[in-house]
């Protein structure tokens, strides 16, 4: 589709300063070299103050200027009628707001969009690629190179957005124009992504993302941009047409309105159900589903140290290798920052807190009352809730974990322990906390959680297949009480 442009707008445009890529500045360095060579025959001198250019980040920005010899002034009209299209498949705008860096495209609907993808043809001395555009030395020394195709540029996803930014320079890698940002040292990450090449090839529609942690050197994550070797994929793509967005958006603001409300509204008192009883899934009434499966808490125990527990295996673990690693000599649970937040975003130069961590350990039997087979799940969720005077129960969710790697010891909230996996070995753990139960069948196990000692008392856990909730629906969802 194309973009209609109304008198208002056409006026607008005219009057606005350009930015243009370094395709369509090289046609204008070729112009005005014509028109000054012709304008110094005829007033030596007077061109060049005339007709002057300024840089800035390695771009062009061509200013209003009066008197423009007629060619340029039919190039620039042109320009400013058709901006997009004269960039190519789009024009990016970015802005900086004191450490808040933003992007905008400006795209030709005119132009059918290719799906491309970029591969490192270089690779600093001991990564290896351990995922799809994911490389790492190790499990800290990590890059990461997504490929930003025109559908995703322009759904305004914010993929380029970034806060905390140190410094700003611009370059041409893999004969792309570079923004080379660096983001400030960030005290709320273990080894963050702190370094940030973005490409932009408007003429063939795509652009591309670098990301390097504090252990990648700035230098080796150019050489790798330096590198790419980007192909045109088979793959068609398409725009989102402006009516879907508008639906889109709109959901998603009503979404988040709710969210919200659903927040400060918090959990009625009867959706919580007291220790020792049966809980299960509710339907979208808020009705309980009474011939499917329920959950009960059997027994819990809070250890400050591993030894205080029963025998655990290597295989419940959800991973061992990155769960281990919190764990000190002695068994006891390394603590962990901890910040309030109450605004968002954070800018890192939160207080962190010193939290230690104990662990909770919750047994708890399923039962499957139904005359069918039902899927189960042990990756109950932990909420933190604080019931208030009137019975009801609000959200402690108002801190934020120091991260390590993308999680802290578990992820979503989930145990990292579970002796009742079925699904444990190669790609059958992405399934790790689900399981089948038979008509009438029991199932008892034994779950762990790392929590802020601090806190223990006021973990419950929601039954739910995905954590997920209806927007303002919290009664819609049961919680077991575990004290």
């Amino acid at each position: 589709m194309s973009k209609q442009y109304n008198n208002e707008e056409i006026s607008r445009i005219l009057c606005q300063d350009l930015i243009f890529s370094r395709t369509i500045n090289d046609r204008l360095d070729e112009t005005y070299a014509l028109i000054r060579a012709n304008a110094r025959q005829i007033r030596e001198g007077s061109a060049e103050n005339s007709h002057r250019r300024v840089r800035k980040m390695g771009r062009r920005k061509i200013g209003r200027r009066l008197g423009l010899a007629a060619a340029v002034m039919v190039l620039l009209a042109a320009a400013s009628l058709a901006v997009v299209a004269a960039g190519g498949f789009f024009v990016k705008n970015s802005s900086q707001t004191g450490d808040s860096m933003t992007y905008e495209f400006k795209i030709d609907y005119t132009l059918v969009p290719k799906k491309f993808e970029a591969k490192p043809s270089y690779l600093p001395e001991g990564y290896k690629e351990w995922q799809k555009g994911k490389y790492e030395k190790d499990e800290y020394a990590r890059i990461s190179i997504r490929t930003v195709n025109m559908d995703l540029m322009d759904s305004n996803s914010g993929e380029f957005d970034c806060v905390g930014v140190e410094s700003v320079t611009t370059d041409i890698l893999g004969g792309m124009d570079a923004d080379i940002v660096q983001l400030k040292e960030n005290k709320m990450s273990y080894h963050p992504f702190d370094k940030r090449i973005y490409l932009f090839n408007p003429d063939k529609g795509y652009a591309i993302a670098l990301y390097g942690t504090d252990l990648v050197e700035m230098g080796e994550l150019k050489k790798v941009a330096d590198s790419l070797i980007v192909t045109e994929t088979e793959e068609d793509i398409s725009y989102t047409s402006e009516e879907l967005k508008k639906i889109r958006q709109q959901r998603m603001e009503e979404e988040n309105k709710k969210s919200m409300a659903a927040n400060e509204a918090g959990v009625p008192a009867d959706a919580v159900t007291p220790m020792g009883e049966e809980a299960g899934m509710v339907n979208a009434q808020g009705t309980e589903i009474s011939d499917g499966v329920k959950y009960k808490v059997m027994e819990v125990i809070h250890a400050d140290s591993i030894s205080e527990l029963p025998d655990l295996e290597e295989k419940y673990f959800i991973d061992y290798e990155d769960n281990s690693w919190w764990i000190r000599e002695d068994g006891t649970l390394k603590p962990q920052g901890r910040v309030k937040a109450d605004s968002w975003p954070l800018t890192g130069d939160e207080e962190i807190e010193q939290v230690q961590q104990k662990y909770l350990l919750v047994r708890v039997r399923a039962k499957n009352n139904s005359d069918s087979l039902k899927m189960a799940q042990g990756g109950l969720f932990a909420y933190l809730l604080r019931q208030e005077e009137d019975g009801h129960y609000s959200f402690m969710d108002n801190t934020v974990h120091k991260q390590v790697e993308v999680d802290n010891i578990q992820m979503e909230s989930r145990p990292f322990y579970f002796d009742g996996a079925e699904n444990i070995e190669g790609e059958a753990r992405s399934d790790f906390y689900y399981y089948y139960l038979e008509p009438g069948e029991e199932k008892e196990y034994t779950l762990i959680w790392a929590v802020d000692e601090d806190v223990i008392d006021n973990v419950c856990l929601m039954v739910d297949y995905n954590g997920m909730y209806e927007p303002g629906c919290y009664d819609n969802k049961r919680f077991m009480s575990i004290k």
